[in-house]
């Protein structure tokens, strides 16, 4: 067993943030074998006789600013007559980065910004540019205080917003509007150029990564405009503030309807506001001639208990004028990222991971709260980054829901949590057994098109969903008589009872109480749809 640690990776150079592993425990890597990459740099490893090893553990994660010596992974030498390495294992920096003249330090450097993982969440969270803050912190380090000083001078200066209706466009601010102005700049210019497309998006997904935000949705809105105009791209980013107008959806939507495709809309608002956010998804569908799914229907927030019974017949209005249709989960509780904001309109909230303290998952909010002597909102802000479940819907708007005629049936399913949303492993037993079954809400036949016929024919889904000679024979045995969800908020991870056999492309993939083994499962592709143009 060796270490492979961080190498001096440039004259006077201290420090440097890892950018991205490239390895993972169990790889088995080789003399040259790329390591990681930090700051804009590939780190190789260069092992001694023999000349192969394995990964046995990595240490850091990206985003952490190490030092050198660090220790970043250990290597175990396959062959085992060797035994243990007699040489150390060296590193080599790949185009050592360049320093502007006359820096010497890492934390000097203004090309570099040094702040601890915990200080880079926080201005994300805040959206806080970092490198707008370089040479303020002490020493070249950015700390909190000066992330917080930064936060509170944008809100100073945002606009207020019109508390009355929903706001028609969504702000952008701190490094997301910088981002934005920088994209907007960028797809103008290559819109109108050879650039192809593909290295377009690869631009666009490094600009946006520099500020430290997620590249896809605002890339994917933006770049579909610019491909749906071809020759000329009518930003959609106002350069006033950086916000995302109205028609910005349009032109997504134009961009689908070309080829058949489908407007699957989280729309803007779900609680006070959704009737107006419904009114606003069906506008896009009708301008740009698409179809639209309302994802995961419901009326969120304590305040707008009982809303189903306005929001139904508003999309029963639009299925009258467009092809617009729904789907929804049989819970009454959502699921998404720990975001303070979101606690005051709940009943109660359960984290389902926390990256500062995964010793909380599956316990309830309140409780963290009043341990750490914090209001809910401020332990949520503690907790974060991380998921939670949010006990915001009425069991009686749920039920209105899933009778709709029409409303389609899935998990919105979340695998990677800790402690995840029973919805994950109870959805579809749940609906058969209680809804369908003891509650009467609709019959099991009509239960089983919905989460299975239903959603293949909408989505153009070739042979799926359906029993007949020539389908894939995609089946679940059960017991009408027995089926049921076992998972629980407490105990998510619960099997289901009632299921005897499941086939996966003809396959048996669960039988006798646990899994085949077998994995005969297949991407549906564009061409095994009747989609595309």
């Amino acid at each position: 067993m060796f270490e492979f640690k961080l190498p001096d990776v440039g004259e006077g150079i201290h420090e440097a943030e890892l950018l991205e592993w490239r390895v993972a425990p169990g790889d088995r890597v080789k003399e040259g074998d790329e390591i990681a990459v930090i700051n804009t740099d590939k780190i190789t490893v260069e092992l001694p006789s023999p000349r192969t090893g394995v990964i046995t553990a990595i240490h850091g994660d990206v985003g952490d600013v190490i030092e050198v010596g660090t220790v970043l992974v250990e290597i175990a030498s396959e062959d085992s007559a060797q035994g243990t390495m007699d040489a150390p294992a060296t590193a080599t920096a790949l185009a050592p980065p360049q320093k502007p003249a006359g820096r010497t330090s890492a934390r000097a450097a203004k090309d570099i910004v040094v702040a601890a993982p915990a200080v880079r969440r926080l201005a994300k969270e805040r959206g806080v540019d970092l490198t707008a803050l370089l040479g303020s912190g002490q020493d070249g380090r950015i700390l909190p205080a000066d992330v917080e000083a930064a936060a509170s001078t944008m809100t100073a200066e945002a606009p207020a917003a019109e508390a009355s209706s929903m706001p028609r466009r969504l702000p952008l601010t701190g490094a997301r509007a910088v981002a934005a102005r920088h994209l907007t700049a960028s797809l103008n210019t290559a819109a109108t150029t050879t650039t192809s497309f593909e290295a377009m998006g690869d631009g666009l997904a490094q600009a946006m990564a520099q500020h430290g935000i997620s590249p896809l949705p605002l890339i994917a809105k933006c770049l579909c405009a610019a491909l749906c105009r071809h020759t000329r791209f009518n930003a959609t980013i106002d350069q006033a503030d950086g916000a995302l107008l109205p028609h910005d959806g349009v032109d997504l939507g134009i961009a689908m309807a070309a080829k058949d495709g489908i407007y699957t809309a989280h729309i803007r608002d779900e609680a006070d506001h959704v009737l107006d956010a419904l009114e606003e998804v069906a506008q896009i569908g009708r301008d740009a001639g698409v179809q639209v799914v309302v994802s995961h229907h419901k009326a969120a927030g304590l305040s707008n208990f009982g809303k189903t019974k306005q929001t139904l017949p508003l999309i029963e209005k639009f299925q009258g004028q467009q092809r617009l249709t729904l789907d929804m989960y049989p819970y009454h509780a959502s699921s998404t990222m720990i975001l303070p904001h979101l606690v005051k309109r709940c009943r109660k909230v359960l984290i389902t991971w926390s990256k500062p303290r995964p010793d909380v998952r599956g316990r309830d909010l309140a409780e963290l709260a009043a341990e750490m002597e914090l209001s809910p909102e401020a332990a949520a802000e503690a907790l974060a980054p991380g998921g939670a479940i949010y006990f915001q819907l009425d069991e009686e708007d749920v039920q209105r829901v899933l009778s709709y005629p029409g409303a389609m049936i899935g998990s919105d399913g979340i695998p990677d949590d800790q402690h995840p949303h029973p919805r994950l492993w109870g959805t579809f037993p749940r609906v058969l057994g209680h809804y369908s079954r003891d509650l009467g809400l609709l019959p099991l036949e009509a239960a089983v098109h919905r989460m299975s016929g239903l959603p293949a024919a909408q989505f153009g889904f070739k042979d799926r969903g359906v029993l007949r000679d020539g389908a894939f024979a995609d089946l679940v045995i059960f017991d009408p008589k027995t089926i049921c969800d076992s998972a629980t908020f407490d105990a998510p991870t619960e099997p289901s009872i009632g299921i005897d056999r499941v086939f996966v492309n003809g396959a048996p993939v669960w039988q006798q109480g646990r899994p085949s083994g077998q994995r005969p499962g297949r991407p549906i592709r564009l061409g095994d749809t009747s989609r595309g143009g």
